[in-house]
C-alpha cells in the first residue's frame, strides 16, 4: 500500500477499516494479509470469538501449526474442543488436540481459555502432558458432560483441578448424568490423597448432581477456594435428599468469601436455602418456570432473600424475569435494591458454552 511518495495509511484509519469487517471471518483474513501492519488487529479480532474445535477442525488445525510459516500461535487465545459421540477415531481427535495445545504452548502461545466439552474427566487424566501445558497459562476453564455413565467420576475431576490449583481463576462445571433427575443414593466419598487448594481460583459455576460430586468437595480439607467471589449454582432439575448437602457447601467452602451469588434455576426446584453466613454484594436469580409464575414461586426467592446478611451498602437483587412479582406480603426488605426484568439477563461464557455444545451434539 505504502511508496515512497505516497505515505502510509494513519494507524487509526487503518483500524477503522478493519474494524468494519469485525463480523466477516473471511474479510478479516483477507485483512490480515493486506500487509503486515494490518496483521495483528486482524488476527486479533478474528480469534476474539471462541473458535470450536470439531473432529474436522482440530485435524486442520493440527496440521496448520506444523508449518514453519504459521502465524496465528501469538492470537490464539480460546479454544472450545467438542468431539461428538459419533467419532469413530476418538483417540486420533484427542491426540490431534494434544498435539495442538502443546505446539501452541511450547512455542510461547497466549492461550488463557479452554473449553472441553463430551470428553471424560479420566481421558484428560490419561494425558498429563497435554494438562501440563494447559496449565502453564490457562486461567479460565470449563468442563462440560453430559449422558451416560450413570456415575460422575469426581476423583478425576478432583486431579485435574488439582493441577491448575495455582493458575485457574475461572472454573465452570456442567456435569448432567440421568441421575441429575432420579436422584442416586448418597455415598460418602471415598478418601483422595491429593489435597486440592484453588489459590487463585474467584469464580465457579456448578451444574452437577449435588450428591454425587459434593460429598468430595465437603471432605475436611479436600477442597478450598480461599479466594472465590463470584458462585453460581444451577437449579434446573429435581435433586431429591441433597438440601442438606447444598447448603454445607454453601456454608462451609463460600460463605467467608463469596459477594455475587448467581442461581439459574427454575422456581419448582429452587430449595429453602440459608444466606445468613454471607455477607453478598449481589443474587441474580435466572429464573424459569414452565407457566405463569406463581406468587408461591415469587415467595420463595424473598424468603431466601430475607436471609442474607449485608453490610453497609444495600444488597442488589436481579430476578431476570418478567413475571416476578414481589408479593404483597414482601418483609422488611429496605436495604434490598430489586432489579427485575427479562431485558437484564445476560448469557454469560459458561451458558454460551452449554448452548454451543448442545447445537453441536443435536444437530
Amino acid at each position: 500500500m505504502a511508496t515512497a511518495t505516497d505515505p502510509r495509511l494513519p494507524p487509526e484509519l487503518c483500524d477503522r477499516i478493519i474494524d468494519q469487517y469485525q463480523d466477516d471471518k473471511r474479510a478479516l483474513s483477507a485483512c490480515s494479509l493486506v500487509c503486515k501492519s494490518w496483521l495483528p488487529r486482524s488476527r486479533s479480532i478474528l480469534f476474539s470469538a471462541t473458535p470450536d474445535l470439531s473432529e474436522h477442525s482440530v485435524q486442520v488445525l493440527d496440521a496448520l501449526l506444523v508449518s514453519p510459516h504459521c502465524t496465528i500461535i501469538p492470537f490464539v487465545r480460546c479454544i472450545r474442543f467438542l468431539p461428538k459421540w459419533s467419532a469413530r477415531e476418538r483417540d486420533s481427535f484427542l491426540d490431534a488436540f494434544e498435539r495442538s495445545i502443546t505446539r501452541i504452548q511450547t512455542a510461547g502461545g497466549n492461550l488463557n481459555k479452554v473449553e472441553v466439552a463430551m470428553v471424560y474427566p479420566s481421558e484428560l487424566v490419561g494425558r498429563p502432558n497435554l494438562l501440563l501445558h494447559l496449565s502453564q497459562s490457562v486461567t479460565s476453564l470449563s468442563f462440560m458432560h453430559f449422558g451416560f455413565p450413570m456415575r460422575i467420576d469426581t476423583k478425576s475431576i478432583l486431579e485435574i483441578m488439582g493441577v491448575f490449583s495455582e493458575t485457574l481463576e475461572s472454573l465452570n462445571l456442567y456435569l448432567e448424568i440421568p441421575g441429575i433427575i432420579t436422584g442416586s443414593p448418597l455415598e460418602p466419598a471415598p478418601p483422595f490423597a491429593q489435597k486440592v487448594c484453588m489459590s487463585q481460583l474467584r469464580r465457579l459455576a456448578l451444574s452437577c448432581p449435588w450428591n454425587e460430586v459434593l460429598p468430595w468437595f465437603l471432605l475436611p480439607g479436600q477442597v478450598e477456594f480461599p479466594r472465590l467471589t463470584y458462585l453460581s449454582v444451577w437449579m434446573l432439575f429435581p435433586i431429591p435428599d441433597s438440601r442438606d448437602l447444598l447448603q454445607s457447601f454453601l456454608d462451609e467452602k463460600c460463605a467467608n468469601t463469596v459477594e455475587d451469588l448467581e442461581l439459574p434455576c427454575c422456581y419448582c426446584y429452587i430449595p429453602a436455602i440459608d444466606l445468613s453466613q454471607f455477607t453478598l454484594r449481589s443474587i441474580i436469580f435466572k429464573g424459569k418456570n414452565a407457566g405463569q409464575v406463581s406468587e408461591a414461586d415469587c415467595k420463595k426467592i424473598v424468603d431466601i432473600v430475607s436471609t442474607a446478611s449485608f453490610a453497609a451498602r444495600k444488597l442488589t437483587v436481579v430476578v431476570t424475569d418478567d413475571g416476578f412479582k414481589l408479593p404483597s406480603s414482601n418483609k422488611d426488605l429496605d436495604h434490598v435494591e430489586w432489579l427485575i426484568g427479562s431485558n437484564l439477563s445476560e448469557t454469560d461464557e459458561f451458558e454460551d458454552m452449554v448452548l454451543s455444545v448442545y447445537r453441536a451434539c443435536f444437530s
